[in-house]
């Protein structure tokens, strides 16, 4: 493997029918393969190459679910700067990233769950 992208896409094509994730919506179990997520995280890195967001410092902020994980997937493939901050420092976050070295930012926040 040469980096993480083509770690991940190879997963995906070893273990594609596979179930990759199974979690909790409203008390009924839920899951999704790694062709499935596959597709969502090549969607979404897509969209993000095309917007110019390659190499950018990005910061993901969300709680831990399947939107979570495949935007997490599509920024390290595309070899983004991913910077975490917990949901509670959402707004402190946006003032400390207001730096020289900051070129491009973008706050993904992902909800729904």
């Amino acid at each position: 493997m040469k980096n993480i992208r083509s770690l991940w896409d190879e997963t995906v094509k070893k273990y594609g029918p596979l179930t990759a994730l199974k979690w909790l919506n409203k008390k009924e179990p839920e899951e999704i393969t790694y062709e499935d997520l596959g597709k969502n995280v090549k969607k979404l890195r897509r969209g993000l190459e095309t917007s110019g967001f390659a190499g950018a410092h990005i910061a993901l902020i969300g709680g831990s679910s399947p939107e979570w994980i495949a935007s997490y997937l599509a920024l390290v493939t595309i070899a983004v700067i991913i910077v975490e901050k917990r949901l509670f420092f959402w707004i402190k976050s946006l003032w400390a990233m207001q730096r020289p070295f900051w070129k491009k930012v973008l706050f993904l926040r992902i909800s729904g769950y």
